[in-house]
């Protein structure tokens, strides 16, 4: 159970999951009752910066694959999508000067996209160079169709900078090799080993040195300048980014102080110091995300009582009703009330 508890507190974001549904319908699935299951809000799929659980996305892609009967489905998925689902990170690595820097950037942003991913750039000899993905987690359930998927978009990623014709030297799985090899072989074009040590692309380091032609420096600045504003903040800044966080996490329902410490890869007691140095603690800024979203909607809307209970991660009415009484000495519908009088 507790390895289970670690999974969830990793979240992406939902631009990752450019191209699921058309995939889902033509393999002749319904991707909305996939969605369903693993618990996914289809609106969360809207905005590509809103956030979902990591495990339901991987959850997501194992249940496809079973339910359409395509054992390629994670690498199918992971073949429509490119450098552009990762948002200013990918554009910022198509303006560095050369490979290793583009793809360096992509690493140390990564978080940004995917905190519970990890990829590693590693150069043996000079003359070998492996990109191995990790997920940041303990081992818990079935993974094969997100590792898949992680790697066909590497590939993908590797070939913006690369060439459409590059392939590289081998392709790494951890995993069993599937019943049918031919879409990974039409995909990589190149030496597949399964049941192997680690998961990865291996390919040749001189390629690392090679210049990009669409680069931009000053938008590279610009862009590196705009990441960092999401970055890790130093103490006094901190609570922006958690506001953030908090704001995308309500309709999750999952919205503590574990999952927001796991979605920034920090410690909770990290945390929780950060906050003190600002002056603040993690409930307090919960409940001011908590409050100016129940008046915004109170005042904008007509969303009735349960549903504004749910969509600040209440499971019960009743409980968004004893904390707005909390917040403002009186219930939400005397509140609303009470406005909608002084408009007359």
């Amino acid at each position: 159970m507790r390895n289970m508890d670690m999974l969830t507190t990793s979240y992406i974001r939902t631009g990752a999951f450019v191209g699921f549904q058309e995939l889902v319908h033509e393999l002749g699935g319904n991707p909305t009752s996939l969605m369903k299951q693993v618990g996914i809000d289809q609106k969360a799929l809207d905005n590509p910066d809103n956030l979902i659980s990591l495990h339901a996305n991987i959850q997501i892609e194992e249940l496809a694959a079973r339910t359409t009967g395509c054992d390629a489905f994670g690498l199918l998925w992971g073949q429509r999508q490119d450098l552009t689902i990762l948002g200013a990170t990918g554009l910022l690595a198509k303006h560095s000067p050369d490979v290793d820097a583009a793809l360096k950037n992509i690493i140390k942003y990564m978080h940004l996209h995917a905190p519970g991913l990890q990829i590693e750039l590693k150069v043996e000899d000079e003359e070998t160079a492996y990109l191995i993905p990790r997920l940041r987690l303990q081992k818990t359930g079935t993974f094969t169709q997100y590792i898949d998927h992680v790697l066909a978009v590497a590939f993908n990623v590797c070939r913006c900078f690369m060439g459409p014709d590059w392939s590289p030297e081998m392709v790494c799985f951890a995993h069993r090799p599937p019943r049918d090899q031919r879409p990974f072989q039409k995909l990589f074009k190149s030496f597949l080993a399964f049941d192997a040590d680690f998961n990865g692309i291996v390919f040749n380091a001189e390629i690392l040195d090679k210049q990009l032609t669409e680069t931009d420096p000053y938008l590279a600045d610009l862009l590196i300048n705009y990441l960092k504003g999401f970055d890790q903040c130093p103490s006094n800044d901190i609570t922006v980014q958690i506001e953030k966080l908090i704001t995308s996490l309500l309709r999750t329902g999952n919205c503590s102080i574990e999952t927001v410490s796991g979605s920034l890869s920090i410690d909770k007691r990290t945390l929780q110091r950060k906050l003190k140095a600002s002056n603040t603690t993690f409930q307090k800024l919960l409940d001011k995300v908590r409050s100016t979203t129940a008046l915004n909607h109170l005042t904008q809307s007509d969303i009735s009582m349960s549903h504004l209970a749910a969509r600040l991660g209440y499971s019960e009415q009743s409980a968004f009703i004893r904390a707005f009484q909390r917040w403002f000495k009186e219930t939400p519908q005397r509140w609303k009330n009470r406005q909608n009088n002084m408009e007359i």
